[in-house]
């Protein structure tokens, strides 16, 4: 995801709903631009939490954007060796975890192999022909255990020449969960945190149901609607997608997704089309799926079905082409599909 530091907008109204006997308080709801992306907050309750929120937003673009020449991750990017702010370390702690997880699926140094390919904070237009020997020229650049050495953060030492940092598949996650911690601290029982599609519930929605969180039907177009696929109830946990059917070019026939293998330094080439992943921190779930969606389909189910604790969802295309959808025993008594 691009991070740039937009004005927030805001937009409060309280609201009372009837459910029964019941009546529920207020609920304040704050929409605005952050990161690169959209947000939206609902929260029981009145309180008034706008510039916190926007505090949190800056604060994590100023260690994490790279579409920020002032960020700690671009000075660090430049060869800068400056202390890691809190946010930066706690996120590449989280990564770390997410990698040895996933064994590698999730690793933040792909950025020259992004770069390369047309994506990330690329501006150079994708290759025209590839050879292997392209690959293993930058190979030596990546690799999160080999070319980053973290044992004296908050000093982040490359252990790699030409090594760089890409948080962006577990930041926006992890802006989310900085966000419900905000609102734990100061008491708030019931709300929704969505950034960038990455959400966190907790307590109830305005309705005293389970808030209904869509996960959309994938879709290649930008500009057609986005239907939806399923309808997740999120009780007191998060949920995260990734996808490959947004982020794309076409080149002689061939389609390149911005999802590249860490293990070949190429784009994805398997029929995997969405992951959604429900965990209860956000930054975990975000890392997670976007991990599994560089494993595919097969891959990916057997990493669910090994770690039961963590929903997956997935949507994928079959040998014949067919859109199918899988879903790992800890969420399926929470997705409802639509058609």
């Amino acid at each position: 995801m691009r991070f740039f530091a937009f004005p927030l907008l805001l937009l409060v109204f309280f609201c009372s709903c009837g459910g029964g006997q019941k009546q529920m308080s207020p609920y304040t709801q704050y929409q605005g631009y952050a990161q690169g992306t959209t947000f939206t907050i609902r929260h029981s309750g009145s309180g008034e939490f706008l510039d916190s929120i926007q505090f949190i937003l800056e604060q994590v673009d100023q260690a994490l954007s790279l579409w920020q020449d002032s960020s700690w991750i671009s000075q660090w990017n430049r060869g800068v060796q400056a202390p890691s702010p809190a946010y930066a370390s706690e996120c590449l702690q989280l990564a770390l975890e997410v990698g040895d997880l996933t064994q590698g699926a999730y690793d933040p140094t792909m950025l020259p192999l992004s770069r390369f390919w047309g994506f990330g904070d690329s501006l150079f237009e994708a290759p025209g022909l590839v050879r292997q020997e392209h690959i293993d020229s930058m190979t030596n650049m990546v690799g999160f255990k080999t070319c980053l050495n973290l044992d004296s953060l908050p000093i982040v030492q490359r252990k790699c020449k030409g090594t760089l940092l890409d948080l962006n598949g577990i930041a926006q996650g992890y802006s989310v969960d900085l966000l419900a911690a905000l609102l734990d601290r100061n008491g708030v029982m019931d709300y929704m945190i969505e950034l960038g599609g990455e959400v966190r519930a907790k307590g109830q929605n305005p309705s005293l149901n389970d808030w209904q969180i869509g996960i959309d039907k994938p879709k290649n177009s930008l500009t057609e609607d986005r239907p939806l696929q399923a309808v997740v109830a999120l009780q007191n946990t998060s949920l995260a997608t990734s996808g490959s059917y947004r982020k794309y070019y076409e080149r002689d026939g061939k389609r390149f997704s911005h999802v590249l293998d860490p293990a070949t330094g190429r784009p994805v080439s398997h029929q995997l089309l969405s992951v959604s992943v429900m965990h209860p921190s956000c930054a975990m779930a975000d890392g997670l799926a976007t991990a599994l969606m560089v494993m595919g389909p097969t891959k990916a189910q057997q990493w669910a079905q090994k770690h039961q604790e963590t929903g997956v969802y997935l949507i994928y295309l079959d040998h014949t082409g067919t859109p199918k959808t899988w879903a790992s025993q800890k969420i399926k008594s929470y997705i409802s599909e639509l058609n």
